[in-house]
């Protein structure tokens, strides 16, 4: 795993035995301006928006 400082986004990858590799995020790590679009097969819970 890659670790940077604090206020940067966290992420790595996983390489996989046939050469492919998948690499990863933790969105809350992600600031949160501008929002992001996350397209997922998975129920996520909503982030809520600051008022």
């Amino acid at each position: 795993m890659i670790r940077r400082h604090r206020s940067s986004i966290q992420f790595g990858e996983k390489y996989n035995s046939d050469g492919t590799a998948f690499a990863w995020f933790y969105l809350s790590t992600f600031p949160p301006e501008p929002p992001i679009v996350l397209a997922s097969s998975l129920s996520l819970p909503s982030r809520r928006q600051a008022a």
